[in-house]
């Protein structure tokens, strides 16, 4: 008979690994040790962390247990899992409970209460969650579902509801909340606990839940679906649902009492319980991984110290792997980001001087994109200047910044054009040590910063009675609606004290103004001269429910009224302000000498700084340190194709990593390798194949061969990198279509000093451990492993007695390639010291160099966003847009790759675009193993 089972991706980060490539996943529970633990052993949610847990009602529903008697056998019958209906609850009131079994890693519905029918749980919408529909939205809830607001009455406060499946409808209703809903044929009222439940069934009217069940064989009025509505608002120009409680399962369930699962045979069926057991002996050999039923796995622990003595060291888990549907085979994965961005740097034009003295270096927005530049009207006003470098010394004056105030329009304005504020249709900007700040009165010496600016089709939705944070303690706060829903009254304050109110109507009344719904409000400035317009929005649509209403605002301003006053002689970093006046500010370097020391970072100003080759040759560039959490844009040289093609360029387009800071650049070697490309321009249409990324592998010196020469990594001096999709790879052998992400790289001085037994922590499951050295402190004794189990160990000798190599202080890691087609060394590092204390004992090691022995494979036809992978070899990639037009809308944001899209200016007349790439610093999930789709 045919064994089933369902294995989906669990989102639920826990302890795991990556077992045979970065499209499965790994979790496992407890490691037991057959050869001393008196069986039988047994695993449930306490101790495996893939079985299912009901946190909230401390519910766990199923068991694996051995009870096998020979170390290194479990006999047929001796391996058995349980899985126990377990109590849980719809979070739609209307629609009582249902019971829940946890089956091999993924919670499922006991049909009709049956521990023997189940049907994965496909969606379940949390307490909290809502989603908001307008007339005629569809949402895809998922296994090809989707529901659609077919029409909303708001006068009836009457919602038609359809689902489809395939694009065919399987069930319409029309709802009126707290009143009419559908009838739910499947309510259960459960009572006792696991193993001793009662459960009275009936068929309840609900008030507000729209419902779709149907007749499975013989399990009658399977409940596939239930959403509850929640509220209906009228807008001006639309109407909304709001909709919560959603749940969706598998409409094929199975039953378990007809057949096994795997090595898996049912035992036992009960109202409460499914219970199989091992139909075959499962030796426990070393170093193995014995597939028990299709998900679940038990690996054994190999002979890792080859002393002949067998490990029956093992423990269970479950693989999770993305499985694929259709006949053409997924695209890979595009490589994996490393698991927390903490720094983004966003670098200007490199420089690589020559002679004693060079006049004229000069940065801009054009070729250093941290600096301000507004897009839609390509106004820029910050310059970095050297004006003469006398060898590596900027000598005094010699280093100056400019920047002064230049006209915006209000994006109120130039949507509605009868809105003014403060009678004014714009305001002065300021680009100021790489921010954009407002201008007070258009002086360039008095600068306010600005907090929040809606553009274009931004919006925002706020419920009445719930202030918005708008930062810097300024709230915007929809206190109530009138009957007809068309009046508001918004209140603006700072730290909860009220600083404005009014009430703005948005009915269209015959010769009603945009101006009437305009919100605006004014603070007094810091110098107490006057009042000054520091907020102002367009109030879109209002929304009235029945048990909650909303306030659709657009084109939001606001700035702090604390200004930022330059004057003269004021001290920004390593520069001094020698002109403060309301035309311009100028700053020169005067507070200290501006040497470019081989391999240093010397401060400007702010987060700028230049940064310098560790190279005999002069090369540096200023760069913008961003530390802070959010999301930021690192943008390439704006393209004007309509007005002058880009000079030694014709008309073709072309960006490498001296016009787009994103792309990877090696600053010591001065080396890179990506290009990204646009052939001819169509008008607005990059026609197919005129848009190209190209990558190509570039030979690295190894850090530590390059500070001891002496020391080979597997017989090499160095290393074959490559840049891909802005992120630094290995080519592995050289190959451009092989590639392993970097994860950690020591350069220069860097060094970890670790303690003996405290294993340091490199990574993506990735450890070193000094496990102890000798009694004269010389020797180190050092284990390398993953996710617990070693790799490699090797004693080092860092004694400096005449005749020691440094070869012999270094350390190397190696791991059978995922193709298993041989060793590849992943780790290294140098052993520097070796101390040895009374109380701890520690080594310090240098030039770590670790890279993931997960490859990338890259193969002709595989797609990356809008690009298809045209050629890829040895040599080099090449990828072209085939898989969508790309089309430079006004306004637009066209992916490209990965993280990389091209961004054109909201301007009808001319073409402006630039690429950029998009980076999120200390996002709270890891990027991990993107969808190249996603």
């Amino acid at each position: 008979m045919t064994k089933r089972i369902w294995i989906l991706a669990v989102l639920v980060v826990m302890a795991f690994v990556m077992h045979a490539s970065a499209e499965t996943v790994e979790m496992r529970g407890e490691v037991v040790d057959a050869t001393f633990q008196i069986a039988p052993f047994t695993w449930t949610a306490q101790n495996f962390a893939g079985l299912y847990y009901d946190v909230d009602r401390n519910l766990m529903s199923d068991a694996l247990t051995t009870t096998a008697a020979a170390p290194d056998t479990i006999d047929c019958g001796d391996l058995v899992y349980t899985a126990y209906r377990v109590e849980s609850g719809y979070a739609n009131p209307d629609i009582g409970g249902y019971f829940a079994v946890g089956w091999f890693g993924k919670k499922c519905m006991a049909i009709n209460g049956k521990p023997y029918v189940l049907s994965p749980i496909i969606c379940e919408m949390d307490p909290g969650d809502k989603i908001t529909l307008a007339t005629g939205e569809g949402w895809d809830i998922g296994n090809e579902y989707r529901l659609i607001v077919r029409q909303i009455d708001p006068e009836s406060d009457l919602v038609w509801i359809a689902l489809e499946k395939d694009d065919v409808e399987v069930e319409t209703s029309v709802i009126q909340p707290r009143s009419r809903g559908d009838r739910f044929d499947n309510d259960m009222l459960i009572n006792g606990s696991p193993g001793a439940y009662t459960v009275k069934m009936a068929d309840v009217s609900t008030t507000s839940t729209f419902v779709y069940q149907k007749d499975i064989g013989v399990e009658g009025d399977v409940p596939i679906f239930s959403v509850y509505v929640d509220a209906i608002f009228r807008g001006t120009d639309t109407n909304i649902v709001q909709l919560k409680y959603a749940i969706l399962i598998d409409d094929d369930p199975v039953r378990v009492v007809n057949g096994g699962v795997g090595m898996l045979d049912v035992e036992t069926v009960t109202s409460e319980s499914v219970q199989l057991s091992s139909d075959q002996s499962i030796p426990l050999l070393m170093d193995s991984d014995v597939n028990i039923a299709e998900g679940l796995w038990l690996h054994v622990a190999d002979d890792m110290d080859h002393d002949g003595v067998h490990n029956y060291r093992y423990y269970p888990y479950l693989l999770y792997e993305c499985a694929s549907s259709g006949s053409t085979p997924p695209p890979p994965p595009p490589p994996p980001l490393p698991p927390v961005i903490c720094e983004v740097s966003i670098r200007g034009e490199v420089v690589e001087p020559t002679g004693e003295e060079i006049r004229g270096i000069v940065w801009n927005a054009s070729n250093f994109a941290a600096l301000w530049y507004d897009f839609d009207s390509g106004a820029s006003t910050e310059t970095l200047a050297i004006e003469s470098l006398n060898g590596r010394v900027i000598e005094d004056d010699m280093l100056t910044y400019t920047t002064h105030p230049v006209y915006q329009q209000y994006a109120i304005n130039k949507a509605y054009d009868d809105v003014m504020i403060d009678g004014a249709t714009g305001y002065n900007a300021t680009g100021w040590i790489a921010e954009k700040y407002v201008a007070a009165d258009g002086r360039a010496d008095t600068l306010s910063r600005l907090l929040v600016e809606l553009k274009g089709d931004d919006r925002k939705i706020i419920a009445v009675g719930e202030p918005w944070d708008l930062g810097e303690g300024f709230t915007l706060t929809a206190d109530s609606i009138d009957l007809d829903g068309s009046k508001v009254w918004l209140s603006f304050a700072r730290d909860g004290v009220e600083i404005a109110r009014d009430v703005i109507d948005t009915h269209p009344a015959s010769g009603s103004s945009n101006q009437n719904r305009t919100f605006v409000a004014y603070i007094e400035d810091s110098d107490g001269e006057g009042e000054i317009a520091v907020f102002h929005c367009y109030v879109e649509y209002v929304f009235r429910g029945t048990d909650s209403n909303l306030v659709q605002v657009t084109h939001v301003f606001l700035i702090d009224n604390r200004a930022t006053k330059i004057s003269t002689g004021d001290i920004y970093g390593a520069m001094e302000v020698i002109n403060a006046g309301s035309d311009e500010i100028v700053l020169a370097n005067r507070v200290m000498p501006t040497i470019l020391y081989p391999s240093s970072r010397q401060r400007v100003m702010g987060n700028i700084s230049f940064v310098v080759a560790d190279n005999e040759t002069l090369r540096f560039a200023p760069v913008l340190k961003l530390t802070e959490p959010g999301t930021y844009e690192v943008r390439g040289a704006v393209a004007r194709p309509d007005v002058d093609p880009r000079p030694n360029q014709s008309a073709e387009i072309v960006w490498n990593a001296s016009n787009f800071a994103a792309l990877w650049y090696d600053f010591d070697s001065g080396t890179s390798t990506e290009t990204l490309a646009i052939e001819s321009l169509n008008g607005r249409v990059i026609e197919d194949d005129m848009l190209t990324y190209t990558t190509h592998p570039v030979y690295q010196q190894y850090a530590i061969n390059k500070a001891y020469s002496d020391v080979t990594i597997n017989g090499a001096t160095g290393y074959n990198v490559t840049g891909w999709i802005a992120e630094k790879y290995v080519a592995a052998g050289g190959r451009a279509d092989t590639l392993y992400r970097p994860l950690v790289e020591f350069k220069d001085n860097d060094f970890e000093t670790i303690a003996v037994g405290e294993p340091w922590d490199l990574g993506a499951g990735f450890t070193l451990t000094a496990q102890q050295i000798d009694l004269d402190g010389n020797k180190a004794l050092l284990s390398f492993a993953r996710d617990g189990v070693e790799i490699a160990s090797d004693v080092l000798d860092a004694s400096t007695a005449p005749g020691s190599l440094n070869q012999n202080r270094t350390f190397i890691a190696y791991i059978e390639d995922p193709d298993g087609e041989g060793e590849i060394a992943v780790f290294h590092c140098y052993v520097e010291y070796v101390f040895r204390g009374t109380d701890s004992n520690l080594v310090q090691v240098t030039h770590v160099f670790l890279i993931d022995n997960r490859a990338t494979k890259i193969s002709t036809g595989d797609i990356y966003g809008a690009m298809e992978v045209i050629r890829a070899d040895s040599d080099e990639i090449v990828l072209a847009n085939r898989v969508m037009p790309t089309i430079l809308e006004p306004g637009s944001r066209q992916r490209v790759m990965g993280n990389m899209y091209l961004r054109t200016a909201d301007d009808n007349t001319a073409i402006r675009f630039y690429p950029a790439a998009e980076y999120t610093i200390c996002g709270e999930e890891p990027p991990g193993y993107p969808d190249p789709e996603a």
